[in-house]
């Protein structure tokens, strides 16, 4: 099955049964989700997100299981916990597809915590000012190292 056609049949089955088990792929939870074989899943629709919780959030053809660090009305800021960065653009309300509720193998520590999520914006906003240069720098080098 291609992965649109994966896409669409675990979202049915989200929004049909309410929770569903899915693989993790990648490295931008940190290594705790890097061990676990996947992650269970309640469908937005039936718990409602909330500050600090990890969402399934639809960017583009791509799902991604990031920290909610920040809601301001509709949007969602989100932020992979071993990132610098928070995800840009902002989620919208209707991409937010579900709220973690357990890593698999049953991993026992929550994965809803707002003091994480305290620290991880604390991260992201102390961070911001060196992105820019980073991503000026990696563009031209010599221009920026001749200063």
């Amino acid at each position: 099955m291609d992965d649109i056609g994966f896409q669409e049949a675990w979202r049915a089955a989200l929004e049909a049964r309410g929770e569903v088990a899915l693989p993790v792929a990648g490295s931008s939870m940190g290594a705790r989700w890097q061990r676990a074989r996947g992650v269970r899943i309640a469908a937005a629709s039936r718990r409602a997100p909330e500050w600090g919780d990890v969402v399934l959030v639809r960017r583009g053809d791509r799902v991604y299981a990031h920290r909610a660090i920040f809601r301001w009305r509709d949007r969602w800021w989100t932020k992979g916990d071993a990132r610098l960065a928070w995800d840009r653009p902002p989620a919208k309300e209707e991409d937010v597809l579900g709220v973690a509720v357990s890593l698999v193998p049953g991993d026992k520590r929550p994965l809803s915590d707002r003091g994480k999520a305290a620290i991880e914006l604390m991260r992201a906003l102390a961070a911001w000012p060196f992105l820019g240069f980073i991503r000026r720098w990696r563009s031209n080098p010599r221009r920026i190292d001749s200063r």
